[in-house]
């Protein structure tokens, strides 16, 4: 029977091709394969043939093909002849990937990937611009995440629950940290939270596992805080006492007051951990407090210094008069020590260990120049048209007034007196005098009777036979008095205003023979020279009537009308009240 033959095609290199490519020739004594042969004999058992076997049948036989090199192809391309064998289904065979593509593939992944993580980086950048960064920390606690309201609120309640553990020998304290002058910025604050980071790298900021404490911005009080700190932790038995410079007014003279050496709380541990706390770089544990002695930077021996100058400004003995030149007598001014000791201002000066003693020139002046003027110098007294309460529109009466003189050169005054003070004289001293106009004004009476220090009044009692001068609420002086003898002579009830004054009168009244001493017509019961007369309804008035006191006539109804009073006290009456004083008159 038929014999398959094996063929063979020899490979001829082509040396106009590149090493890698071959062309392939097809055998020309080859056959084309049978399908339908291929078909019946596919599955069955494959012949012996093997040396000196007998063949029978029919026999396949496998052909294969050589490659020849086309002379007329590329380097990189190479002619192919189909395999008889192949199957004709493409799917059953896919060819390999190109090598490009696959390439492009990854560029694709990594460009996607890059964009990715761009794109969460732009976003956490514009989250967190006006946000705290992940992993921020304020006194403690985490803020990453919170907007600038957020972290003002937050700040705000820290601040106002931050404790301070304290731990002494004998005594513990947790006080707030406002309490001991510890304050919180939190403006301050908020600006440092928001631009924390860490480390040098930008990436960090944003990293949620990077530490970032961020600094609070704390002031402390160290006067404040010490005081806190000795008045908590030292005894008072072992305060360090200064010695100091005083007026004693029984002695009329300066003395010093001593010293003590004491203890005192050293702060600067307390701000330490304060300061440390706040910068986040410990946690805010107890801190031990200590005391150590503390002598006294004011010495006994410094405020003797003192006390001696002192002394000498109070030694000096000045006299302000008028020389006799306005009355006939003397009207004077006497600088106490009192005075001087007002003027006299001591400083203590820790740093120095000294007293500084001073003479407050301003004050002696405020004090000087008005006392001058009342006692040295003659005040003014202005002429006054006091109208009626009661009528507003008529005159009650006039308060006459009569010039007066003042100090000329105040300011001559008050150095020519300060510089005998510090020298320790003797001075007497009369100043220039200027003379001052009256001046004239209308106006009604003060009407605040119900404050205390307020309108001048005097009310006049018929039962107790007491006249009791107000101002306003407040009681200044009260006389025993005498009244009217009744009937036609009766002291009017009633509420009334002092609408003229004489510091002397003649007073004539009844019907007599008596004639008046300044020739006025007619003759009267009575003419009776008197002294400070305040008249305040009709022909009623204040006045002096001392006779009363040799015919024990004092709280009896014997005047014609009058309220009779010490001659003592009709001055003081005459002087006190003003034309417009209100006068109430009951029984």
């Amino acid at each position: 029977g038929p014999v398959a033959v094996a063929s063979s095609v020899a490979t001829v290199p082509d040396p106009t091709a590149s090493a890698d490519s071959v062309a392939t020739v097809p055998d020309p004594t080859a056959e084309e394969p049978d399908t339908a042969a291929d078909a019946e004999t596919e599955g069955a058992a494959e012949p012996d043939v093997s040396e000196g076997a007998e063949v029978s049948g029919p026999v396949s036989v496998e052909i294969s093909v050589a490659t020849v090199p086309d002379p007329t192809a590329s380097a990189d391309s190479v002619a192919t002849v189909p395999d008889p064998t192949a199957s004709a289904d493409p799917a059953a065979e896919e060819p390999p990937p190109h090598p490009h593509r696959r390439r492009h593939i990854l560029i694709a992944l990594g460009a996607a990937l890059v964009l990715a993580l761009a794109g969460a980086v732009a976003y956490g950048v514009t989250y967190y611009s006006h946000r705290a960064k992940p992993g921020v920390t304020v006194f403690g606690e985490a803020v990453g995440g919170q907007t600038e309201a957020q972290l003002t609120a937050t700040v705000t309640r820290l601040a106002a629950n931050l404790v301070m553990p304290l731990h002494g020998a004998a005594t513990s304290t947790s006080p707030k940290a406002a309490d001991i002058g510890v304050t919180v910025d939190v403006a301050q604050t908020v600006q440092a939270i928001l631009t924390a980071t860490a480390g040098e790298y930008p990436w960090t900021a944003y990293s949620p596992w990077a530490a970032k404490p961020a600094a609070a911005v704390v002031t402390v009080d160290r006067a404040e805080l010490l005081d806190y700190l000795d008045d908590t932790f030292v005894a008072p038995s072992d305060v360090t006492v200064e010695a100091d410079v005083a007026y004693d007014q029984t002695a009329a003279q300066f003395v010093v007051a001593k010293s003590r050496t004491g203890l005192r709380v050293d702060p600067q541990p307390v701000i330490d951990a304060v300061q440390a706390f706040a910068a986040g770089q410990a946690p805010l544990g107890p801190v031990d407090v200590t005391t150590q002695t503390d002598p006294p930077k004011l010495t006994d021996a410094a405020a003797q210094a003192a006390v001696a100058q002192a002394n000498t400004f109070l030694s000096a003995r000045v006299t302000v008069t008028d020389n006799y030149d306005q009355t006939w007598y003397e009207r004077t001014y006497e600088v106490t020590a009192a005075d001087i000791a007002g003027w006299t201002v001591v400083t203590p000066d820790p740093a120095t260990g000294r007293f500084d003693v001073t003479l407050d020139r301003a004050k002696l002046a405020a004090d000087l120049v008005p006392a001058v003027n009342y006692s040295v110098a003659i005040p003014m007294q202005p002429t006054m048209t006091v109208m009626d309460p009661d009528a507003p529109d008529q005159v009650l009466g006039y308060q006459w007034g009569a010039p007066g003189t003042a100090v000329a050169d105040e300011a001559l005054l008050v150095a020519t007196v300060a510089d005998a003070i510090e020298a320790g004289a003797t001075l007497t001293y009369a100043p220039p005098l200027k003379e001052v106009a009256v001046t004239e004004y209308e106006g009604l009476p003060p009407t605040n009777f119900d404050e205390p220090g307020g309108a001048k009044w005097i009310d006049v009692n018929k039962t107790t036979y007491l006249a009791t001068a107000y101002e306003g609420t407040t009681q200044v002086n009260q006389f025993v008095i005498s009244v009217g003898r009744g009937g036609e002579y009766e002291t009017a009830d009633g509420t009334f205003y002092i609408y003229l004054k004489y510091d002397h009168q003649e007073m004539c009244g009844g019907t007599g023979t008596v004639k008046a001493s300044d020739g006025r017509p007619g003759t009267w019961e009575y003419c009776t020279e008197v002294t400070w007369v305040s008249y305040f309804h009709d022909d009623q008035a204040f006045h002096e009537a001392d006779w009363n006191t040799y015919q024990s006539t004092w709280q009896e109804r014997v005047s014609h009308g009058c309220v009779n009073v010490p001659g003592e006290a009709a001055e003081w009456i005459y002087t006190w009240a003003p034309i417009g004083t209100k006068v109430v008159v009951h029984y």
